[in-house]
């Protein structure tokens, strides 16, 4: 090599290293911006994976990079790229919400409701109109999870909008009906009929979110005089009626339930809770005990037991259950509230403002998700700086 070769090498590397990240990213930039212009996706992906080489702080290339891979079908490449972008700026919430959407179309949805919601926490820009298809993939998989009650919580802000969404109805009736499953698989699998259970069961769903029981009420009582051997379809008619005061109704449509599914919890839950509102416990506490011989993993069910139990003046059985309750679901408030009576009972002072202190931390963090389907931004960005 010349000399004057090796010198104009030398000035080309000197002008290079003059350049920050961002000069020199900026062409690559540029190029990727065309090529999702001329519908080049590929070709963009390429153009931001080399300048992300070159300044990988780039934060707003991650988001680029992520998102068009997304939008590409390909959610194993588009989570890594979001995972970078996190790493850099955790305490944002739509990368989260984008990082969540990859995890449900890869079918980790535990993964993926634990990420939408912390995304749906800390909040999204307006502007990228990611609010509803958030909550709506966060109910489908806390929907598969069987975590009905939550799916539905977040589906009943649908109800408030004025257009009508089929595939939000079909996931009302879903959760309304106990069946883990997916809209588009149901549409694929389900008969005519089934389908327009469902949707009518979903429509009941969206009525009560709006206030309009007695209407939700005339569904449920046609579809009972259709399908009245399908399960959990009496059992959701029975929250119904608890919800309108009719505690007789309510009762019937339990113990109906309870014909249809003699093996599940739930009415028998259903029955035992309202026992309780009525301060009628003794003769629903058999009830509760077949609970926890059916579901001896569910909180609930040691939960309902142990609450009579305390209404009874049986304080040595209610602390059983309710300790029990607390090692299976120690984020439960009313667990922890309960727990803390008993043990103010048992004079157990130090325990009991140990259970009540818990309470007053959990209590405003459940109310929050009931209210407005989501946490407090405070509590993910706290943990974020706890970890640092």
């Amino acid at each position: 090599m010349s000399l004057m070769v090796r010198w104009v090498a030398f000035l080309l590397a000197s002008l290079l290293c003059a350049q920050t990240p961002a000069q020199r990213r900026a062409p690559m930039e540029k190029q990727a911006e065309e090529a999702i212009a001329k519908g080049e996706p590929n070709r963009a992906v390429a153009l931001w994976q080399d300048a992300l080489r070159v300044d990988p702080q780039w934060r707003a290339g991650w988001w680029r990079l992520g998102t068009t891979l997304y939008q590409a079908e390909q959610p194993a490449a588009a989570r890594v790229a979001l995972e970078k972008l996190i790493a850099l700026d955790p305490n944002a919430g739509a990368p989260w919400v984008v990082l969540g959407l990859c995890e449900f179309e890869m079918r980790d949805y535990h993964l993926a409701s634990e990420h939408l919601q912390r995304g749906l926490s800390l909040g999204i820009p307006p502007e990228l109109d990611l609010l509803d298809v958030a909550r709506y993939h966060q109910a489908l998989a806390l929907l598969v999870s069987e975590r009905f009650e939550h799916a539905q919580i977040l589906l009943n802000a649908f109800a408030q909008k004025p257009d009508e969404y089929q595939e939000v109805v079909l996931a009302s009736g879903l959760a309304a009906l106990q069946l883990p499953l997916l809209p588009a698989v149901v549409q694929r699998m389900m008969d005519p009929a089934q389908l327009t259970l469902l949707r009518d069961i979903g429509s009941a769903q969206q009525l009560v979110s709006r206030r309009q029981g007695p209407e939700a009420r005339k569904i449920y009582e046609q579809a009972l005089t259709q399908y009245p051997g399908v399960p959990y379809l009496h059992l959701s008619y029975a929250s119904l009626l608890v919800k309108l005061g009719d505690s007789a109704a309510a009762e019937a449509a339990y113990r109906k339930e309870l014909e249809v599914s003699p093996k599940s919890i739930l009415p028998r839950l259903g029955l035992g809770f309202l026992a309780m509102q009525s301060g009628e416990v003794e003769p629903a506490i058999p009830l509760a005990r077949e609970a926890v011989e059916l579901e001896p993993k569910s909180f609930l069910t040691h939960y309902l037991l142990g609450a009579m139990l305390l209404r009874t003046g049986k304080l040595d059985e209610a602390l059983q259950a309710l300790e029990t309750a607390r090692l299976i679901e120690p984020n439960s408030s009313r667990v922890r509230y309960t727990l803390s009576q008993v043990y103010q009972r048992l004079k157990r002072k130090t325990d009991a403002d140990r259970e009540r202190a818990a309470f007053q931390k959990l209590k405003p963090l459940e109310d929050s998700f009931r209210e407005f389907g989501k946490l407090p931004a405070s509590l993910f960005l706290q943990e974020r700086e706890d970890a640092k």
